[in-house]
């Protein structure tokens, strides 16, 4: 039980840690841009976000994917045979056994794919949406303290201002900001904790389960100390190690 939340942790964590890259880069260049709308609205959705609890945008993502969508045997087809949204969640293509399985209405509901659910939507989204609004913030200040004899000398190799953006000054912002962005992606990882409020199987969840199978209270709740402490100390040496690897 605990090695199915383990892999259901690891596998929830990955995916909002690069949701939630993308979506902070996004919002700090937005909110370094010259065009004051955009940055007017980066600055509000950033603080708004900031200032809402984690576990109310996951529970808040989980409430309205359920209510927005119609149930499974009623699905919305957004792409047919690739892509079809109910309540029951999100099925797509997968391969299967070296087979590709595409969804397909049934009587019943929906027959092939992978569906993904609710549950696991709503955690990464929130916590993607939260993380997001900090890692913003760590991008836009490294960017704007990007030295500015490094633009000129970009300047005169004749790289655009988009050229020194994407291939200098982010590579570069990386591996300045890296200790603070491991922090946010270690509280990420910690936070998918939260799952167990709307019922996704990551180590928490499993762990009150199998406390109440077994009865094992102290040696159920070491053990996920011990498995969390585990994921979040490689995960911090392996993002060290890889910027640090990395070269401007």
């Amino acid at each position: 039980m605990l090695f199915i939340g383990l892999v259901n942790t690891i596998r929830v964590s990955f995916i909002a840690i690069i949701l939630t890259t993308i979506f902070g880069l996004a919002l700090s260049l937005l909110q370094i841009s010259k065009i004051l709308i955009l940055e007017k609205i980066s600055f509000f959705i950033i603080d708004t976000i900031k200032n809402i609890p984690v576990y109310v945008i996951i529970i808040f993502s989980f409430l309205t994917f359920n209510n927005f969508f119609t149930n499974i045997i009623n699905p919305v087809v957004i792409i047919e045979n690739v892509l079809i949204i109910s309540r029951s969640g999100i099925t797509i293509p997968w391969i299967f056994e070296f087979v590709v399985s595409y969804p397909e209405l049934a009587r019943f509901g929906i027959t092939g794919g992978l569906d993904i659910t609710p549950e696991f939507i709503s955690l990464t989204l929130g916590l993607s949406i939260y993380t997001s609004a900090f890692v913003a913030d760590i991008f836009s200040s490294a960017i704007r303290s990007f030295p500015k004899d490094f633009r000129d000398s970009a300047s005169s190799l004749n790289f655009t201002k988009y050229q020194t953006l994407f291939f200098i000054v982010i590579p570069y912002s990386f591996r300045i900001i890296s200790p603070s962005l491991v922090n946010q992606y270690i509280n990420l990882l910690k936070n998918s904790s939260l799952g167990v409020g709307i019922g996704y199987p990551e180590l928490l969840t499993v762990t009150q389960l199998s406390i109440n199978t077994t009865g094992k209270t102290v040696e159920a709740i070491s053990i996920m100390a011990l498995i969390y402490f585990i994921l979040s100390y490689f995960t911090s040496l392996f993002l060290n190690y890889t910027t640090n690897k990395s070269k401007i």
